[in-house]
C-alpha cells in the first residue's frame, strides 16, 4: 500500500512539473523518493506570473489564473509613416528614398534637406 502512495506521488509530481515547463522524468524520481513532499514541491515549479504571482508554465502566453499576457506583442516590422512627396520641377509624386524623379528625371534632393 505504501510502495503504491509513492509512486502515485511520483507520477503526480511529474504531470504537475511537466505541465509547468520542467523535466517530468526528474520530477517523477523527486516524488518517488520523497513521496508527499515531492509531490508538495512540483507545485512550486514555473515561473511567476508578473501580475498575479501565481506559478504558471513557462511555455505560457496568457496567464491561466489572471488572464493577462505575459509578453509584449512584437512589431512585425518597422513602420514608418512618411507625407508623400512631390518633384519641385514638374510635381510628380516620389518616395522617400527616390533619387530621380520619375517624371521628368530630374535629381531629387536628399529628404533631410528637401522640405516635401
Amino acid at each position: 500500500m505504501l510502495v503504491t502512495i509513492w509512486l502515485l506521488c511520483g507520477v503526480a509530481a511529474a504531470v504537475v512539473a511537466s505541465n509547468r515547463g520542467a523535466n517530468g522524468c526528474l520530477w517523477f524520481a523527486l516524488g518517488i523518493v520523497l513521496g508527499p513532499i515531492g509531490f508538495a514541491l512540483a507545485f512550486a515549479t514555473g515561473q511567476p506570473c508578473p501580475y498575479c504571482a501565481s506559478r504558471i508554465s513557462t511555455q505560457a502566453a496568457i496567464c491561466p489564473r489572471c488572464g493577462r499576457p505575459l509578453a509584449e506583442p512584437k512589431p512585425v516590422g518597422p513602420r514608418v509613416e512618411s507625407k508623400p512627396r512631390f518633384c519641385n520641377r514638374c510635381g510628380a509624386p516620389h518616395g522617400p528614398d527616390t533619387r530621380f524623379c520619375p517624371g521628368c528625371g530630374q535629381k531629387l534632393s536628399s529628404p533631410e534637406l528637401d522640405p516635401g
